[in-house]
Parts: C-alpha cells; structure tokens; sequence
C-alpha cells in the first residue's frame, strides 16, 4: 500500500501506524491519502551524473526529488540538472547522494607520478569541523591544511586568491560595460548551476553573464600556467554544484566537504592530532615585486615566515646593508661548505624560525622557490 502527502507529496510505503508524522512537512497522519494501484506517482529526476549519482536499490520512485527540482527552478518545465544537490537533502530514503571522486584522488597520491595540488574554498574551513563531532562553524583553517598534508597532497592554496582575481577582473569588466552602456546588468558567472540555469531556463540572460572564470577557475589557471604545469589541480568546495568545474577550465577534480572528511578517516588519521599548517605562498619572498619596481603596490600573503621578513624590513631591523653583509658571509661559507651549510642553515630556520636565514634559503635552495613538508618545516 501506498500513503501519499497532501502537502509535500511524500510517499509513505506499507500500512500507516497510528501518530505517523510526515517525515518531511510533519503532516498528520489524516493528511494523507491512500494511492491506488493504477494512479501515476511523481516521476523521478534525472541527475547530472558528474554531481548527484543515484543509489537504484534504495529508490522509491516517491517524486519527492522532482518536487524539489520543482521548488528550486520554480517550473515543472525541467530541461537539465544543476547539479546544485537539493534534491540530496530532500530524499527520504538515502537513493541520492553526492558523486564521490576522493578515490580516485588518493590513488593519484599514492602513485607519486604527478604532483597533486589541493586548493580550498572559504566555506570549507568552518564545515569541516561538523564531520568529527565539533562545535557548529568552528574556524579549522590551520587544522584542514595540516589535515590535505598529512593525506598527502604536495601543495595547499587558498581559493581566496581567486576571488580576488575575480574581483578584480569583474570589476574591470563591469567599468567597461558600464562605459559602453551595453549587456547591462552584469551577473557574476562563479557558480555553476546559476550559470546553468540562466543558460537553459532564460537564455535572455546569457549576453548580461560575466565572462571572468571562477575563483576555482582563477586560481587553478593560475598554478598551471605559471608554477605547475603537469600538476593535478584539486578543488575542495562546500557544495556539489563545483563539480562542474571540471567541464571547461584547469581543474581536474573537485571534492566536496565530506570527501574529504573520508579522506581523512579512511586514510587512518585521528583529526583532533593532526598538526596545524599554513597554506604554501604565492609571493616566495617577494624578490620579483620588488624587481618589478612598482610606484605604488600591496603585497598580500598568509605564510608567516614572509609577513616576519617584511614586518622586519618595515621596522628597520633588517637593512639592505644588513642583507648584504648576511648574505655575503653565508654565500662563502656555501661555497667552502656546500649542502652542509645549506642544511645547517635550513635546520637552524626550522628551530628558530630567523627572517635572514628565510631569506637565505629563498636564494639557495632548489629553483629558489619555498617548500614546505608536511610537519611545516622548510625543506
């Protein structure tokens, strides 16, 4: 037998015990109605398959996911998925869930062939937390970057970055359409299933879409165009939707929240010991900005050890006579000592954390670029 929900059109299966409660609006039990046999039932959604995968064996065919998709598009004329995931929270029986791709990221972590790169939304940080029992909206930000190396990605980069950039060219582009008074209002383009929508449901606003990427896509055109061309780039984002970042653009993978919550456990890690970590650094030390001479300029960066270097150089601790003379006298003792002055100068940096020697290392080390290992230790 068949109950179906005079409010939300939720379908209850087998008899209706006395005090049932509609699991989605709380209806009574005098609210629903029985179902005959030959009666239509809602059909069920088709899912973007990159997003939003569909479990057969716990479907009901209930139609409570077209309803939502209903809901969400606010017509019944349904040309194409979202993949924006609504349809996840309102099913009543588990059959839709997220597409999982974080195996298939380990994989490419255990290979080693590849470096794998991981860049993080800011949502990301204060949701993570709800996954192992803590406080709601806990800031995690220290923890989740400790937690990205200690599954092993090579690099972590905030997704911040990218919005800037996003900000920045949008703005620009919003000057130039306002000057030329053409394709006005502008909407942003950040969001997949938006730029989805608009597309299939009101092409008219196709014209009045921004043309700059996303955050994701910033950043990550970014990292392969100037630092690492054959790496993999790995979003992590808060919400299905992202998936779609992989369809045009440089990433190739995107994980949602509770991926990488799974990451983290079926890679035998305890979260609450995990090591803090920063994100890795976008400025280095800064050497091609200020080669670069500019009259005015800001240089923005998280890692620690290159806020300490200019913090020192601002108050007037570290000169450039001082630099020199530093510098001088550590580049001889190289030359003389070789790899064993490097190493004892990158192991005196990781115990006492000295903007000189940070310094040094920028200008001797490998390709002159910082790294960090999992530990957070310069390598």
């Amino acid at each position: 037998m068949k109950y179906k929900c005079r409010h939300c059109n939720f379908i209850h299966f087998g008899s209706m015990p006395d005090g049932y409660i509609c699991p989605l609006c709380h209806a009574g039990l005098f609210d629903f109605d029985l179902i005959e046999e030959e009666e239509k039932v809602y059909n069920r959604v088709e899912t973007d398959e990159r997003c939003v995968v569909r479990v057969e064996e716990k479907c009901h065919n209930c139609g409570v996911c077209f309803k939502t998709c209903e809901k969400v598009l606010a017509s019944s004329d349904r040309k194409v998925c979202l993949g924006c995931g609504q349809c996840i929270l309102t099913c009543p029986f588990g059959a839709l869930i997220p597409k999982y791709d974080y195996l298939d990221v380990l994989d490419l972590i255990r290979a080693h062939d590849k470096k794998v790169i991981a860049i993080t939304s800011p949502a990301v940080r204060v949701a993570l937390g709800d996954a192992f029992n803590m406080d709601y909206g806990t800031f995690l930000e220290k923890k989740m970057v400790g937690a990205l190396k200690a599954v092993g990605f090579d690099m972590v980069f905030d997704t911040s970055f990218g919005a800037d950039l996003t900000s920045i060219y949008e703005a620009k582009e919003l000057d130039e359409r306002l000057n030329n008074k053409k394709n006005l209002p502008m909407f942003s383009s950040c969001c997949p299933s938006w730029v989805s929508y608009a597309n299939s449901y009101v092409p008219l606003l196709k014209k009045n879409l921004s043309s700059c990427k996303s955050p994701i896509g910033m950043i990550a055109s970014v990292l392969k165009k100037y630092y690492y061309k054959d790496a993999i780039i790995v979003a992590i984002t808060p919400c299905t939707s992202k998936k779609l970042e992989i369809v045009s653009g440089d990433t190739d993978y995107v994980l949602t929240t509770s991926e990488l919550s799974n990451m983290i456990r079926e890679t035998g890690l305890v979260f609450e010991d995990i090591n803090d970590a920063s994100f890795d650094s976008f400025l280095g030390s800064g050497v091609v900005g200020l080669n670069l001479a500019p009259k005015h300029a800001v240089f923005a960066d998280t890692n620690p050890h290159t806020i300490a270097l200019y913090n020192a150089i601002k108050s007037g601790e570290i000169t450039s006579y001082v630099v020199r003379e530093f510098l001088e006298r550590e580049g001889k003792a190289l030359e003389e000592k070789d790899e064993k002055h490097y190493y004892y100068i990158r192991d005196r940096f990781n115990e006492e954390h000295n903007p000189l020697d940070f310094l040094f290392l920028n200008r001797s080390c490998f390709n002159g670029m910082i790294r960090f290992n999992r530990n957070y230790q310069f390598n």
